[in-house]
């Protein structure tokens, strides 16, 4: 069996003991140094802070750049280390997405206006065929008087 280690002589805020080990002191380094917890979470706090001011990223505008744009745009981001990978990832596919809906968007724009083109096309064939049937009804009704006046 090992022997054990020492403990720090602390008592947490609990009340309980504490189970950190213990330095030269009898103390744990947080115990023997109580500032320097707060210090070390104010250092770690600053590292995971989004940057502010002229270097400030912000989410790339699905509206106006192209899509390669913005990709290129959170590969740059990426690169220089303004966002996260996994951040990236998916504010790409966030994009890639955007674009297959202005897309489809786009299509469906255009089937509606061939769609009323066709409409269109249609009602003029309508209205051609029915002239040119009335036409032949009123050719055949001239030929049938000028027979009746032959034969008269």
């Amino acid at each position: 069996m090992k022997p054990a280690k020492p403990r720090c002589k602390a008592v947490t805020k609990s009340g309980n003991p504490c189970g950190a080990a213990s330095t030269a002191t009898g103390l744990c380094f947080f115990h023997s140094n109580p500032n320097m917890a707060s210090e070390l979470g104010r250092i770690g706090g600053r590292r995971n802070r989004r940057p502010m001011g002229e270097n400030a990223h912000s989410a790339p505008k699905l509206a106006g750049a192209s899509a390669s744009a913005r990709i290129e745009s959170l590969y740059h981001d990426v690169e220089i280390g303004l966002i996260k990978p996994s951040v990236a990832n998916v504010l790409i596919k966030l994009t890639d997405l955007h674009a297959r809906v202005q897309e489809k968007t786009a299509l469906e724009a255009e089937i509606t206006k061939l769609q009323e083109q066709l409409r269109i096309l249609k009602s003029m064939i309508d209205v051609r065929d029915f002239e040119a049937s009335m036409s032949e009804v009123e050719g055949d009704e001239v030929e049938e008087r000028e027979g009746e006046e032959d034969k008269v």
